[in-house]
């Protein structure tokens, strides 16, 4: 469904109307799974999933891994874009473009927004091995339950996805690890995202 001139317009005064979709619209400022909307703009969970479907169905918002059972990654359309720029306009607020789809693999941000993945992910400030990164990992949330095997099982897993690769270093019994590129990429948007 696309929206041109007259209802484009209809789309917008239904926008402005509800309170709930603003807050979610506003919030989009890079592409977002459902749970980091949740923690973003302080609702319950099944608010912002009421909110998503809504913004949907005016193409606002589209979800950019939609064969993902869990971890779903929601960004703006053109339309929620100008809709965005137009908000921060009617309240006064400066806008700055959001970060678009184009290029990432967004099925892979998905995979990466689950608990262990994105807490190593944020805990590579520098090359080390998994015990290191968990525990860099835990001192930033103490409530993270990771062992250092699990942490071992994680690395393991982003170096399978390309995120991370060991480094050659000589006299070194264990490697350390360090973030590739994409891993480098990944971990930007995790942090955007907090």
């Amino acid at each position: 469904m696309t929206f041109d001139g007259e209802d484009a317009e209809a789309a917008w005064y239904w926008l402005v109307r509800g309170e709930r979709r603003q807050t979610i619209l506003e919030a989009l400022r890079q592409p977002l799974t459902g749970t980091q909307l949740t923690k973003k703009t302080g609702m319950n969970g099944r608010g912002v999933e009421a909110g998503l479907a809504e913004l949907r169905v005016y193409n606002l918002v589209t979800c950019l891994n939609p064969n993902a059972c869990r971890s779903r990654v929601y960004g703006l359309t053109d339309l929620g874009v100008a809709f965005q720029e137009r908000l921060a306009a009617l309240t006064g607020r400066t806008w700055m473009p959001p970060i678009l789809a184009g290029g990432l693999d967004w099925g892979l941000y998905g995979w990466c927004c689950y608990r262990h993945r994105s807490a190593m992910l944020l805990a590579f400030d520098e090359p080390g091995q998994p015990a290191a990164i968990r525990r860099v990992a835990h001192s930033r949330d103490p409530n993270l339950r990771m062992s250092s095997n699990n942490a071992r099982d994680v690395v393991r897993l982003l170096r399978q996805q390309g995120l991370v690769v060991p480094l050659v270093e000589r006299k070194r019994r264990y490697p350390r690890y360090a973030l590739t590129p994409t891993g480098a990429v990944m971990q930007h948007l995790l942090q955007g995202a907090t």
